[in-house]
C-alpha cells in the first residue's frame, strides 16, 4: 500500500519536461491518507487529443482507453491488468501542447464521503525553457482502490522556470 505522499514524490520523480527543477510546488490543502494505488502510465506522448479528466469503471472502458494513451505507438503495450471489482482507474490527461517542456500529474487522492478527490497538477514550461518542437499530449492513469461516490479533480497549475 503506497502512502499518498510516496504516490507524489513517484509522480513528481516521473515527469517529464526539458526544463530544470523550478520552485517546489505548494502543499495540497488537505492531508492525504493511505490508499493502494499504482501508476499505470505516465508521458508526454499519448493519443489524448483532448484535456479530460474520468473515472474507468469496466473493463470495455478500460481497454479503450488504453488503445487512446498509445494511438500514436505501435505496437500497444499490453492492457494491465485491474480488478473493477474492487478496483478503478483514474485518467488525467491535458490535451495537445504546442511543444515539449508541459505535464500533468496526481499530486494525491483524499477520501471525500464515499467518493474521493484526485489532486491534479498541471506544469507548463517557463519563458526562460528550452523545450522540444514537438507536439505532446501528457497524461498521467492511476489504479486505485475502487470509491462508489462521485470522483473530483481539483486541479493546481504551475510554470516551471528553467533558470
Amino acid at each position: 500500500m503506497l502512502s499518498f505522499r510516496a504516490v507524489s514524490l513517484l509522480l513528481g520523480g516521473l515527469r517529464l519536461g526539458a526544463c530544470g527543477a523550478g520552485s517546489s510546488p505548494e502543499a495540497p490543502g488537505e492531508p492525504f491518507t493511505e490508499v493502494d494505488s499504482h501508476v499505470l502510465l505516465h508521458t508526454a506522448y499519448s493519443g489524448f487529443t483532448e484535456a479530460t479528466r474520468f473515472v474507468v469503471r469496466d473493463s470495455a472502458h478500460w481497454a479503450g482507453v488504453w488503445a487512446t494513451a498509445f494511438a500514436r505507438q505501435t505496437p500497444v503495450p499490453p492492457l494491465p491488468a485491474v480488478s473493477f471489482a474492487n478496483e478503478m482507474v483514474v485518467v488525467a490527461a491535458l490535451g495537445a501542447r504546442p511543444s515539449g517542456g508541459y505535464d500533468i500529474g496526481i499530486e494525491g487522492v483524499a477520501p471525500e464521503g464515499d467518493g474521493a478527490a484526485v489532486h491534479v497538477v498541471t506544469t507548463a514550461p517557463g519563458d526562460d525553457c528550452i523545450t522540444t518542437a514537438a507536439i505532446t499530449e501528457p497524461v498521467v492513469i492511476l489504479r486505485m482502490a475502487a470509491v462508489g461516490g462521485t470522483v473530483r479533480f481539483p486541479e493546481r497549475a504551475e510554470t516551471r522556470s528553467c533558470r
